[in-house]
Order: structure tokens, then C-alpha cells, then sequence
């Protein structure tokens, strides 16, 4: 048996963030943190993910701090990283976040959906100039 793939979950709301990990956890190994600087502490801990999610808006340094981060420390992560939010985005948002190639959710999608294109990020090659994580 494979073991699962290594998934990072970041979102400030701990009751949403726990229910999401116990779902998402018949499908990955999950590992969580409340925003970016403890998503990054995490990912300095040496562990190496195979995808990405993180909420935007949070308290501190948010989503996008994480992701401004991943484009210069780890642009294989950042290839594999999936952005979910409950607010709709302005349009010159979804454009950058499509220009970069990062899928964004809504929250309100059935966590199995939510999984299966998780998985299916997991499995995106690193970018061919990529420095190895």
C-alpha cells in the first residue's frame, strides 16, 4: 500500500480547519496551521507536502504572504497549491491567481470534490526550472 499524499491545510477558522483535516484525512496526511507563518514554520520543520491549501483572508500573514513566499523558496509547492475562500474575489484577483496557475475553491464545495482536485494537484509535475524542495 502507497503511503497517502502529504497535504498542508491552512486556515485561521479552527472549527472549519479540524472538520476539513478529519474528512481530508481518508485521503492524505494531513497537517494544518492557522496561518502563513506557521505554515511556513512547518514546511521549514523539513517536511516535504505534495499539495497546497490555504485560505486567503486570515489574521497576520495571510494567503497571500504564503504564496508570495512559496514563488521564492519552493516553486514546486507553489505549483501544487490550491487557494479555498468563502469570499468572492475581484476579477484582477482571479486573473493573477490563474496567471500563476493556482486553482481557487469556494468553500461551499462538497469536501469530496474538494479532495478529488486535491489529489489531482498532488499528481502536477514540478515546473521544469524548479529548485528541488
Amino acid at each position: 500500500m502507497s503511503p497517502k499524499p502529504r497535504l498542508l491545510l491552512v486556515d485561521d477558522d479552527n472549527r472549519l480547519r479540524r472538520a476539513a483535516a478529519r474528512v481530508l484525512e481518508g485521503f492524505f496526511e494531513v497537517t494544518h496551521a492557522a496561518n502563513a507563518t506557521e505554515a511556513l514554520a512547518q514546511i521549514d520543520r523539513s517536511a516535504v507536502f505534495d499539495v497546497l491549501l490555504t485560505d486567503l483572508e486570515m489574521p497576520g500573514a495571510d494567503g497571500i504572504d504564503l504564496l508570495a513566499e512559496l514563488a521564492s523558496r519552493d516553486l514546486a509547492l507553489l505549483r501544487r497549491s490550491l487557494v479555498w475562500t468563502g469570499f468572492d474575489l475581484d476579477e484582477s484577483e482571479l486573473v493573477f491567481y490563474a496567471s500563476h496557475g493556482i486553482p481557487i475553491l469556494s468553500k461551499s464545495l462538497p469536501t469530496a470534490e474538494i479532495a478529488r482536485l486535491l489529489l489531482a494537484r498532488a499528481t502536477v509535475p514540478p515546473p521544469p526550472n524548479a529548485v528541488p524542495a
